[in-house]
């Protein structure tokens, strides 16, 4: 409290109101100082975790796309468990075309096809290009599939559903089947 000499002296309530007003301007001016030096401390904790994660990564190692025999690959974790294309996909951020590129199998291009096949059906459809839909429709009515029967949504179901080893994870892969993606089509739109 000021002394009587002091203007706010002879009033503690305005005298109370100042030093309020006053240790709070203060105590934001050290929330400032303090939230600055929360920011650099973070910084520097960010810093040093992003350099110990990219020691980490080169001691592990990184993913691995290893050529079989049969033209394919086998994808590997940077741990070096064996895991499926779905899992390097996620782990690498390259697309399932670039994870398959270069691949001999028979396998490999078939998924390919239909998966090219699929992918330019839904942009038409979603598009609205008829005569690109009207083509696909061709080559499914060549399969036996009746194409007004078959929705976006089933196309690409049945292609997860027909290959498990592309769109699966190793866990989601032991639960699936593996029939052919045509078969799977034809048995999704007949019911059977």
């Amino acid at each position: 409290m000021p002394t009587t000499s002091s203007p706010l002296g002879n009033f503690p309530t305005l005298w109370n109101a100042y030093d309020a007003i006053y240790s709070g301007e203060q105590a934001g001016k050290e929330a400032n100082q303090m939230t600055g030096e929360a920011s650099r401390l973070k910084s520097e904790s960010d810093a040093a975790r992003a350099e110990q994660a990219k020691r980490l990564k080169e001691s592990i190692g990184d993913y691995q796309r290893i050529q079989k025999q049969d033209g394919g690959f086998d994808y590997f974790d940077p741990m070096g468990n064996k895991i499926t294309v779905e899992d390097y996909v996620r782990g690498t951020g390259k697309t399932k075309q670039s994870a398959l590129e270069g691949s001999a199998s028979a396998q490999d291009q078939e998924f390919l096809q239909n998966y090219n096949m699929v992918k330019k059906m839904r942009e038409a459809i979603y598009s609205g290009d008829k005569s690109t839909v009207e083509d696909i429709g061709a080559q499914l009515e060549e399969a036996g599939i009746d194409p007004s029967k078959i929705y976006p949504e089933d196309l690409m179901k049945t292609l997860i559903q027909s290959y498990p080893d592309y769109f699966a994870t190793e866990e989601d892969k032991k639960k699936a089947g593996n029939e052919s993606f045509f078969g799977t089509l034809s048995g999704l739109v007949t019911g059977k």
